[in-house]
């Protein structure tokens, strides 16, 4: 019998009718129960950051492990460390605490890249890799995970990728690979994209595309993990003007159109490569729109302030004001009472 951690082994024998023999040991049970459950994993309360949290970052293959070789010859194992170091620095910005299976182009065995997310108690484990196929024309994004608790995060990863990437939608799939069946939290192994698909491959050679998918992975574990983000604090109210604020009206590739009465636009997404941004004083005065270029976490990185004469329009690439990498939001604001009674800002697809 079991009572209370200590087991009673009774043998009984018929010796003569000799007393029976008890024997009573201690069992170490709770050391064989721990070695089948992950580590202890944090929970998904809302939190504002990542503190106290530890994340391994795995970047796939690595030294004489190349992965998968793209027709313009990039190897699989560079996007990979790439996109990890990306992934790596949201993730410290954010408070977390960061273990790199490599940070270097050297060779780590699977069971080597388990062992030292299980050895670091880490919280979460993330692979981040490419796909590849014989057929060059196979695209599309697909999240691995191997433990069922892994499941929920593993949703979240592919959420995200396809949101940022528009890619086909090949699935979330459960997987018995290496990594992920070794190491003992939640974990997931992503295949973002396919390396050997040129039009892929050519992408994976700019910086913004790398970037944009480790946000997707950054932003699906402050989903998974219930990281929120602080509210902005509320302006204090101005005094009125004199003035009617600005009309706004934002176009979206020539399908949305909105138009209001607000004084600013906010474009949420945007990168250094896709969007053209114009501002159009619809004006008879002068106009002086302020231009604000916020990261992906939200921080203010530039500011701008065009002077747009009457019925003039300013257009521009943010890759040619904040770079080619820049991955984040813009707003355009017109201060009220200041300038003219309008001015279009209009996003338009490259």
């Amino acid at each position: 019998q079991i009572n209370q951690g200590v087991m009673t082994i009774i043998l009984a024998r018929n010796l003569a009718k000799k007393a029976v023999v008890v024997f009573t040991m201690l069992v170490l049970i709770v050391p064989i129960m721990m070695a089948a459950i992950p580590v202890t994993s944090a929970k998904a309360a809302t939190r504002k950051n990542f503190k106290g949290i530890k994340i391994a970052v795995d970047p796939g293959h690595g030294g004489k492990d190349g992965g998968a070789l793209a027709p313009n010859r990039l190897t699989e194992k560079f996007i990979n460390l790439s996109v990890s170091k990306y992934l790596a620095a949201y993730l410290k910005k954010a408070g977390a605490k960061v273990v790199m299976t490599r940070k270097t182009d050297k060779f780590v065995s699977l069971p080597g890249r388990a062992a030292i997310a299980n050895r670091h108690k880490v919280h979460r484990f993330v692979s981040v890799h490419q796909n590849s196929a014989a057929n060059r024309k196979a695209n599309g994004t697909e999240t691995y995970y191997y433990h069922p608790s892994s499941a929920r995060l593993a949703r979240y990863v592919q959420r995200f990728l396809l949101k940022y990437s528009k890619l086909p939608n090949r699935g979330v799939r459960q997987k018995s690979l290496a990594v992920i069946r070794r190491s003992n939290m939640k974990g997931v192994l992503t295949e973002a994209s396919f390396i050997s698909n040129p039009k892929e491959a050519a992408k994976m050679k700019k910086g913004y595309y790398r970037k944009r998918q480790a946000l997707a992975i950054f932003n699906a574990l402050k989903k998974e993990l219930g990281v929120k983000d602080a509210p902005k604090p509320k302006p204090k109210p101005k005094p009125p003007k004199p003035l009617a604020p600005a009309e706004l009206k934002v176009h979206a590739g020539g399908k949305v159109s909105m138009q209001n009465t607000k004084t600013s636009v906010h474009i949420p997404y945007a990168t250094g490569a896709d969007n053209l941004i114009s501002i159009t004083n619809i004006s008879g005065e002068l106009a002086k729109p302020k231009v604000i270029f916020n990261d992906a976490l939200g921080k203010q990185i530039a500011e701008l302030e065009p002077f747009l004469r009457a019925k003039t329009i300013f257009s521009f690439y943010p890759k040619n004001l904040v770079g080619e990498d820049f991955i984040g939001s813009i707003d355009i604001i017109e201060p009220m009472g200041t300038i003219s009674p309008g001015f279009i800002a209009a996003l338009m697809a490259e």
